[in-house]
């Protein structure tokens, strides 16, 4: 933080690799999180440096600053792991989504079938019940009301 409490330039790049760290699946969409955030991303020795004040920071510097491990290799294994978790996100949203369709027809099926005003919804003892006089009528009362 600067004496304004402010945050400086070093803390907010340095917030925006780790952000886009733990998202991005690959270099190209590392640098254009980074780019949402508002630096330009130069690969080769990786260099981010702030848009609007054209501010230069290194990864090793940005590393060694806020003690981190921070170089090619080691975005390139959080890449890995994003798209891990990913697929393994995927394969789970897939998985539930045959679950709903394998239980949504009789699901579906059951709520037309109680949503038809006409259809006769009593249980099979209600039919059969000989309460109230006369078998079938399922009014289940012992004397009229």
């Amino acid at each position: 933080m600067t004496t304004d409490g402010k945050k400086s330039l070093k803390t907010d790049c340095i917030s925006a690799v780790l952000a886009c760290m733990t998202t991005a699946t690959n270099k190209v969409e590392f640098i254009s999180q980074m780019e949402e955030h508002g630096y330009e991303v130069k690969w080769e020795y990786i260099t981010f440096t702030h848009i609007e004040s054209g501010k230069s920071f290194r990864d090793k510097n940005l590393a060694e600053t806020y003690s981190i491990e921070l170089s090619k290799e080691i975005l390139e294994d959080a890449f890995n792991r994003n798209r891990t978790v990913q697929a393994e996100r995927t394969a789970i949203t897939d998985e539930g989504s045959r679950e709903r369709k394998v239980l949504e027809k009789p699901v579906r099926e059951a709520t037309e079938e109680y949503a038809n005003p006409d259809a006769d919804h009593r249980t099979s003892a209600e039919k059969n019940s000989t309460v109230g006089g006369k078998p079938g009528n399922g009014t289940f009362r012992e004397w009229p009301v």
